[in-house]
């Protein structure tokens, strides 16, 4: 709604969104990248171009519809879990979440996000998906260790995907027809070897910065926004170049070095000898707050 109300307006910093919708900058880069996936928005980060709600509305309405098809289909070929033998007074009950958390935690694909708990719905889309690939229910070690081979395999899912979490592989709930295509192909080029375990000393999970960390960095982001946006216009002046000289330097204040956190705009000129990325920043760090509620 926020962006549909800036149609013909002067466009707002990613910083004054932020703002704007009262969320972390986390969350809107999260929110953002589900409408450009889903067809509402297109365009670059800096450059929205909103397209027509209507069609796309329409295109996922049917998606839904045949999407519950599929689900009644599997409610009817599971049916209820068979119980144990009646010599066991008080059968265990499975946790088939917390199985499906352990089993990604541990096949997960290297720089991933680890789930302390998985969702509901993202549990979902998984079964959905070992389904469709003639995977045994619940054998989800199985399913991951698979999967894990072929995003291994992928320049764009081990390397390129900013966003390694694997809402961002499978999808949730019902997953769209792409993140069908896409689980599909990377199991199928992960079926020649199963992928083992990840030793965790090999990991390198999302950094976890303080809170206060949050402030600096949303501002030097803001102050690339505005430089990048006079580069295009040709105005920038000494006052912007001031801008992206304090922002940088109060990373530095708190340990930090600007170009991790630079973003690749294409620019030929910039005030400081901070190196622009040769590919699209990643976002692999979370606050505390974040990790707090359950984000890690």
């Amino acid at each position: 709604m926020l962006l549909l109300n800036q149609v013909g307006f002067k466009p707002v910093s990613l910083a004054t969104l932020d703002r704007l919708l009262g969320v972390h900058r986390s969350t809107r880069i999260r929110c953002l990248a589900e409408l450009k996936e889903l067809g509402f928005i297109s365009g670059s980060a800096t450059h929205i171009v909103i397209e027509d709600p209507e069609l796309i509305l329409g295109r996922l309405n049917k998606e839904a519809k045949k999407a519950k098809q599929e689900a009644q289909e599997i409610i009817d070929d599971y049916g209820p879990i068979e119980e144990k033998p009646k010599e066991v007074k008080q059968p265990e009950k499975v946790d088939y979440l917390q199985k499906a958390s352990d089993a990604w935690n541990l096949y997960r694909p290297k720089n991933y996000q680890k789930i302390r708990r998985i969702s509901a719905q993202l549990v979902k889309a998984v079964d959905l998906h070992m389904r469709e690939l003639n995977v045994d229910p619940y054998e989800y070690e199985e399913f991951f260790s698979v999967l894990k081979a072929g995003i291994e395999k992928s320049d764009f899912w081990s390397n390129k995907n900013s966003n390694k979490t694997l809402q961002a592989v499978t999808g949730i709930g019902l997953p769209t027809d792409k993140k069908k295509k896409n689980v599909y192909e990377l199991f199928n080029d992960g079926l020649e070897a199963p992928a083992m375990p990840t030793e965790e000393e090999e990991r390198s999970d999302t950094i976890v910065y303080p809170n206060e960390y949050r402030k600096v960095i949303d501002e030097y982001d803001a102050a690339q926004f505005v430089y990048n946006e006079a580069y295009r216009s040709r105005r920038v002046t000494p006052e912007i170049d001031q801008y992206v000289i304090r922002t940088e330097n109060a990373l530095k204040e708190i340990g930090l070095d600007p170009a991790r956190f630079r973003m690749k705009y294409g620019m030929a000129t910039w005030p400081t000898d901070t190196p622009e990325p040769a590919e699209s920043r990643v976002v692999d760090w979370l606050y505390e707050d974040e990790v707090a509620h359950g984000y890690r």
